[in-house]
């Protein structure tokens, strides 16, 4: 039985399904009954994200922004990780240069002599084939994917201005008001946002989840196609800040979503 087929089912049943707990042995669907299903990953085809559509969230800003993250049921989730172009979350996958969306096959199949050289979102022969595109197309955005056309994903100059213009707090893992850390965006209108710090996918595993903040952008970094803007924490220590800038395609990272309407 196909994973969508399942999802189907349960939602039938009225069922509604709690975040999926990846297990070596395949993807558990734990229900808020607390009845579950063990599917087997020779049995799976793809992961789709499922997840009910967020509020829509008025800052105040040039854009509304979603209550919470892509695959995420509540904000203080940290929902799904993609690849940079990449709309699916599959526990299987390697997050790394070879498996990265548009990368080119022939060139990505021998490790040792690896060469980025990418079919899509390329502005520079040297490292593929020119489109000369610079930001997602709705196919390619996992926000539009996920909660159809009204929503995408941000531009890397409508995160900016979400850390330039809001009040930006930092919580800890003990605070009250979600119980995991992250940051709190207050907006001129006075309505708030929270985006958890969900770390990052690399290979198999999620790292820093907890302490580290990265959320991708919509935007390519033109400079250098090898790598899109993201969100993240630079610095070390006391210099941490939140900066928009280029990180390497093929990392795996939480999405949030803006309301285009």
């Amino acid at each position: 039985m196909k994973f969508n087929k399942i999802i189907s089912t349960l939602a039938i049943a009225a069922m509604a399904l709690v975040p999926a707990a990846a297990f070596a042995q395949g993807l558990k669907i734990i229900t808020k009954d607390g009845k579950s299903t063990l599917i087997p990953y020779d049995k799976l085809d793809k992961v789709t994200v499922y997840s009910g559509k967020p509020e829509v969230v008025d800052l105040g800003l040039s854009v509304k922004w979603a209550s919470h993250n892509v695959g995420a049921t509540a904000p203080q989730e940290c929902g799904s990780y993609f690849m940079w172009a990449g709309t699916v979350d599959d526990p299987e996958c390697k997050y790394n240069k070879l498996t990265c969306p548009y990368q080119d096959p022939d060139f990505a199949a021998d490790p040792d002599n690896f060469v980025d050289y990418f079919l899509k979102y390329c502005n520079t022969q040297d490292a593929g084939i020119p489109d000369y595109l610079t930001t997602l197309e709705p196919m390619d955005d996992a926000a539009t994917v996920a909660y159809g056309e009204d929503w995408r994903m941000p531009t890397a100059d409508e995160m900016k201005e979400l850390i330039e213009k809001c009040k930006v707090e930092k919580l800890e893992a003990d605070n009250e008001e979600y119980g995991i850390a992250g940051y709190k965006f207050t907006g001129p209108s006075g309505k708030s946002i929270f985006m958890p710090m969900g770390g990052y996918r690399f290979l198999l595993k999620i790292y820093d989840e907890g302490k580290d903040l990265n959320y991708w952008t919509s935007s390519l970094y033109t400079p250098s196609c090898l790598y899109a803007n993201a969100l993240y924490i630079k610095g070390y220590g006391d210099n941490k800040t939140l900066t928009v800038d280029f990180k390497g395609r093929y990392l795996g990272y939480p999405v949030r979503a803006v309301y285009k309407k």
